[in-house]
């Protein structure tokens, strides 16, 4: 229906189906009453000029895709909702789709308290999307959930969420500073990937692994790890990405004495780096396992352990 320019909803409809409004090209608003539980499958799929949407406390779940190619300019979900889901098809293997995927149009995101986890692909590519706040129950956030947000700077991270997924925030490109909470226990695959202008990162207690080219590439001046990180990967599919890699204005990197080991290529590039401090002692430095071309390219020639220091030969 594309010459379809407002739609008002009773008070008796509790779903909103399956591509119930998909390609309404004309909608521009719609209020989403509290008697409205759920939203379905690419029910506002593609509505271009849809740009205010209001969602009341009531609704519970929105499926996969419901809003993906709309116009929204802002966005608040209730405290209701449990559930925003990520459309899933086969198409030549398994592709995904994102409920606000490309909505090019969305500059700010608040998430209500009912959620737990933001699904993968949730706001990819929402390239004008500039603050989001994270509730505070949610526990994971997903897969490429803001990849590709490059209007994106400002983001505050719930005080619940545990895991960051792979590429969650790659390619993030006006992302200047974050706050990892002491909640954070694992950062995902090149989670912040060329994020070109992300210089301070603040690492807190609690965080246990970082995972490959986590933050390649990205312009930190000064990293601070704390002793509860254990692990630090590099490999993936058969090929080495450190998770600092080519992180060029890096001058300063003091790490936690929990880390069990230095893994390969994890400050190579990193052609700034003169400063390299350990928490632990010589000994416990000493009894590290050091991976091949950790430092390449490093000027820094010692390590400033608790206890003493250790040339880099």
């Amino acid at each position: 229906c594309t010459a379809l320019k407002t739609v008002t909803i009773g008070d008796n409809v509790k779903s909103i189906g399956v591509e119930a409004f998909h390609g309404c090209t004309s909608l521009s608003s719609i209020e989403i009453p509290g008697n409205v539980q759920t939203i379905g499958e690419n029910a506002f799929l593609d509505c271009s000029k849809l740009s205010i949407l209001a969602l009341n406390e009531g609704l519970k779940i929105i499926y996969g895709g419901a809003f993906t190619n709309t116009g929204i300019k802002e966005l608040i979900i209730p405290d209701s909702v449990s559930s925003i889901a990520t459309y899933e098809y086969n198409w030549g293997g398994a592709q995904y789709t994102g409920t606000f995927e490309n909505c090019n149009q969305l500059v700010s995101v608040v998430l209500g308290s009912g959620l737990s986890f933001i699904q993968r692909e949730t706001f990819r590519n929402c390239t004008s999307l500039k603050t989001v706040t994270i509730g505070n129950k949610v526990e994971s956030i997903g897969v490429n959930a803001f990849y590709g947000c490059t209007s994106l700077d400002q983001v505050i991270i719930g005080s619940s969420v545990k895991k960051i997924e792979a590429n969650a925030f790659e390619n993030c490109t006006s992302l200047s500073s974050i706050e990892i909470p002491a909640s954070v226990q694992s950062i995902g695959l090149f989670c912040f990937q060329s994020c070109s202008k992300l210089e301070t990162v603040t690492f807190n207690e609690g965080l246990q692994t970082i995972s490959s080219g986590a933050f390649q590439g990205c312009p930190i001046k000064e990293l601070v790890l704390p002793n509860s990180v254990t692990e630090i990967n590099s490999y993936h599919y058969y090929d080495h990405y450190g998770a600092f890699e080519d992180c060029k204005k890096l001058t300063t990197v003091t790490l936690g004495k929990g880390i069990t080991s230095i893994e390969r290529e994890l400050f190579k590039n990193c052609t700034s780096l003169s400063t390299i401090t350990f928490t632990g002692t010589v000994e416990q430095w000493s009894s590290l396992t050091l991976g091949t071309d950790w430092r390449a390219n490093v000027p820094a020639t010692k390590v400033v352990c608790s206890d003493g220091e250790v040339a880099l030969n």
